[in-house]
């Protein structure tokens, strides 16, 4: 019988995806030479985001019978297990050559082979004498052979792989055959005690202890549950060197202890209930890795866990964290109620816990509450709590939510907030979401102001990290940040931002702190100068602005001046009492303005507007107003109008312009221009009359002008 051919780091990444049909496939160039000799075995599976095929649901085991370059033919569907397409876009798939069950089961199977010819060893009676001596199939006499010589060290199992280091091997093989229960066990309140139960899924589960494989069914419930004691602690869950449950207050060493971690519970004796974190790491990592990966990863986030937040509700969709090698995804459905934490009063030293909250604060009658050192205590008004949700390997309760440790009055003080303290509660395996703060505001339900997003912030577990100066940690810059360094980031945006030792001067009557200029490096505070003197101003109650004011002399003629509105033409400004005045109908008589009213004398007339009396008149009944132009005899040229005639006088001289009309009365001395005596008409004049050179006078038909 012969085995499979193997080689070491027979790996290779396939080059495009495959169908569940195909018989073959190709691999990176040069990679099909890492490759066996064929046939043999082979597992596909995802690796895009786990090196680990048992993180793969999809995984395949196929045979390899040909390899012809970078190209492999395949049988598919081997050892039970059934033929995946592996081909989701961005996605990385690997086929790994390594130790299948077939091998074992053909190594197995070589072993037990009988006759007298096994083993490629030919007849027994053939080999050459030496001191082993075989009788009735049990082998004596032969010294243990130690690992420098290629033996184990040891002539039993455990003590062997103590002696090739192979011990350290521990852990669940899988999480999927396997469930976890917690549950409440005997006793009353406040004395109640817990039971965990670690049970198959199925037919059976295995898991390594100190290197040995140890597997549990049903009816190894005995030696898979341990009892809570009803002591309000955390406890540690875990199956010990000889494959039984056990359970402790203290924690397993990781990297020595040679145990199986499984839970780790955190028990109220008083309400029955507990934590029930999930601690089942994969026996493929080794715990020097475990340990490694413990105290410097910790818990990081995978996606989702988008969180919505108000006055009375809260809401977190589904969401992956990563536990080393631990994958937790929560319930497809959102995340409405969280467990509340709080410190113990009466013991700091422990943590309390409130299951169910529905909202991400602790508040009762309306009253905001924070945890003042381990007592829930009312917040005062207006003032604001910053409390932590979390993200845990908790199934049964992925959210958690620790209530603020303090109060502040400000949002320079809530900003400046850091991670609240845990005491005797295990936080490693807990993945900070957001930051959020609730204020109080005149006791009624407390009012969400904001929610910071942590999701993707750095957690750095307890036992710390090696410190990175800032000009080592790189990124790629955004916006007009040109620094590729954090260092160098810093110090582009410390030239940029407002200088701390800009000066501000203020003018007399403004001061600043009792002087004239101030550095912006301190807060400033600018002042008014209150007084009665020069480069002051006066204060409300200053008693000069109550005295009586000298008026300063203005004009009051135009509207560029004094724009009034509201004002009926025809009033007249007058007292209207003793003390005041203000615009009103005039309401005037002649007696009111000191005139006559009918009749008077001319000394009378000086009331009217100073001058003599002689210019005195009595008002005329019907007066005709116009204009003209000197010399021109008026005329009227309307019931009440005047204007220009056609006659005008100039040193005693009349002139008359234009044609007369019949029966024309006129009286010159001197005609001194042309006109005419239109025809029919009758014009005369009084003598003498005298007609100036080169005049002409035109008579029209029967037109007669008469001097008398």
């Amino acid at each position: 019988m012969s085995l499979d051919a193997a080689a070491n780091f027979a790996r290779g990444t396939l080059a495009a995806g495959i169908t569940a049909g195909a018989t073959s496939l190709a691999v990176g160039t040069g990679e099909g030479a890492l490759f066996p000799a064929v046939p043999f075995n082979a597992v596909v599976f995802d690796s895009t985001t786990s090196n680990d095929p048992m993180n793969d649901s999809s995984r395949e085991i196929v045979r390899v019978t040909d390899v012809a370059g970078d190209v492999l033919t395949i049988t598919r569907a081997q050892e039970g297990a059934s033929a995946y397409a592996h081909n989701t876009a961005l996605r990385r798939y690997w086929i790994s050559a390594g130790p299948t069950a077939k091998l074992v089961t053909d190594v197995n199977a070589h072993i037990s082979a009988t006759g007298t010819n096994v083993h490629g060893l030919g007849s027994m009676s053939a080999q050459a004498s030496s001191s082993v001596s075989i009788t009735g199939g049990s082998i004596t006499g032969i010294t243990d052979l130690a690992v420098a010589d290629g033996g184990t060290g040891s002539s039993t199992a455990p003590t062997a792989l103590l002696a090739l280091g192979a011990a350290n091997l521990a852990g669940i093989m899988s999480r999927t055959d396997n469930a976890l229960t917690l549950s409440q066990g005997t006793g009353t309140t406040p004395n109640i005690q817990g039971t965990f139960v670690i049970a198959p899924t199925g037919t059976n589960f295995s898991f390594y202890t100190a290197g040995l494989k140890y597997t549990k069914a049903a009816a190894d419930s005995a030696t898979c549950t341990v009892t809570v004691p009803a002591t309000q602690a955390q406890y540690y869950i875990y199956f010990d060197a000889s494959g039984v449950l056990q359970i402790s207050t203290s924690p397993w060493d990781i990297a020595s202890d040679q145990a199986a971690p499984v839970s780790v519970v955190y028990w109220d004796p008083v309400t029955g209930t507990g934590t029930k974190q999930d601690e089942r790491h994969s026996a493929y990592r080794n715990r020097q890795w475990h340990n490694w990966a413990h105290d410097t990863i910790g818990t990081r986030y995978g996606n989702g866990f988008v969180g919505t937040f108000a006055n009375t509700t809260l809401s977190i969709t589904q969401g992956t964290i990563y536990d080393e090698d631990l994958v937790f995804t929560s319930s497809a459905s959102a995340a409405t109620t969280c467990r509340l934490w709080y410190r113990d009063a009466t013991k700091l030293s422990r943590m309390q816990f409130i299951d169910g909250a529905t909202t991400p604060y602790r508040a009762v009658a309306g009253l905001l509450k924070y945890d003042n050192g381990g007592t829930l205590t009312s917040v005062t008004q207006n003032w604001y709590v910053v409390n932590w949700i979390y993200a845990t390997n908790d199934s049964a309760h992925p959210i958690e939510c620790v209530i603020s440790q303090a109060q502040y009055t400000s949002s320079t003080a809530y900003n400046a907030a850091v991670e609240p303290a845990f005491t005797n509660l295990s936080t490693r395996e807990w993945k900070l979401l957001y930051k959020v703060v609730y204020r109080n505001i005149n006791d009624t339900t407390p009012t969400f102001v904001s929610a910071v997003d942590m999701r993707s912030a750095t957690t750095i577990p307890s036992a710390g990290v090696a410190t990175l100066p800032a000009s080592a940690v790189t990124f790629v810059p955004g916006g007009s940040l040109a620094a590729l360094d954090v260092q160098g980031a810093l110090d582009e945006l410390d030239t940029e931002k407002v200088p701390t030792t800009l000066t501000i001067t203020a003018t007399a009557p403004l001061t600043i702190a009792g002087t004239t200029s101030a550095d912006l490096s301190a807060g400033r505070t600018i002042a008014v100068s209150v007084g009665t003197g020069a480069a002051t101003v006066c204060a409300g109650d200053d008693s000069r602005l109550a005295n009586s004011r000298t008026p300063v002399a203005h004009q009051l003629d135009t509207a560029t001046f004094h724009a009034v509105s509201g004002l009926t033409t025809g009033h007249f400004l007058k007292a209207t009492a003793a003390t005041t005045f203000g615009f009103a109908a005039h309401g005037l008589d002649a007696a009111a303005v000191g005139a006559l009213a009918t009749a008077g004398t001319a000394a009378d007339s000086d009331k009217l507007d100073g001058q003599h009396g002689s210019y005195y008149q009595t008002l005329l009944t019907n007066p005709v107003t116009g204009t003209g132009t000197t010399g021109k005899i008026p005329k009227l040229t309307g019931a009440s109008t005047l204007g220009d005639s056609v006659i005008t006088e100039s040193g005693g001289t009349v002139d008359v312009a234009g044609n007369f009309a019949a029966n024309i009365a006129m009286n010159p001395s001197f005609v001194a221009a042309d006109f005419t005596v239109p025809s029919y008409y009758n014009a005369y004049s009084a003598g003498p009359l005298t007609i100036r050179e080169n005049i002409n006078v035109t008579l029209g038909d029967y037109a007669n002008w008469s001097v008398l």
